[in-house]
C-alpha cells in the first residue's frame, strides 16, 4: 500500500496528533499483504471550521473508493483505531473478491464457451 500524508500549516507543529494519524497509517499499510497490492491510502489532518482536529483518510484500491474521517480521539487507543480501521479495509478486501469472482466467473464462461 502506498501511503500518502498531508498535514494542515497550521497543525505542523502538533507532533502528538501527527504521532496519531502516522500510527493509524502504519496500522492500516500493514493490512495490505498483497505484493502487487495497488491500494493508495491518502491520510490528511487538519483543522475544522470550529476549532476541532480532523484526520481523514481516502482509501483507492483499483476501481474502489472509501474515504472516513475521525477526531483524533476516535484513533486512540490502539484497540479502538485497531477496530475502526479493520472495518475500512474489510470494504476494500470485500471489493477485491468481488472483483476476483467477476474475473473466475468470465473465464468459466469463457471456457464453457468454447
Amino acid at each position: 500500500m502506498k501511503v500518502e500524508m498531508q498535514i494542515d500549516e497550521a497543525l505542523k507543529h502538533r507532533d502528538d496528533l501527527i504521532q496519531i494519524m502516522k500510527a493509524a497509517a502504519d496500522f492500516l499499510a500493514s493490512r495490505d499483504t498483497d505484493a502487487d497490492s495497488q491500494a493508495v491510502a491518502r491520510w490528511r489532518l487538519w483543522p475544522g471550521p470550529n476549532g476541532e482536529t480532523w484526520i481523514g483518510v481516502g482509501l483507492q484500491d483499483e476501481g474502489f473508493s472509501r474515504s472516513q474521517q475521525f477526531t483524533p480521539s476516535q484513533l486512540v487507543p490502539a484497540d479502538i483505531r485497531e477496530l475502526r480501521l479493520i472495518r475500512l479495509w474489510n470494504d476494500v478486501l470485500m471489493e477485491r473478491t468481488n472483483r476476483e469472482v467477476a474475473k473466475v466467473n468470465k473465464l468459466l464462461l469463457e471456457y464453457e464457451g468454447d
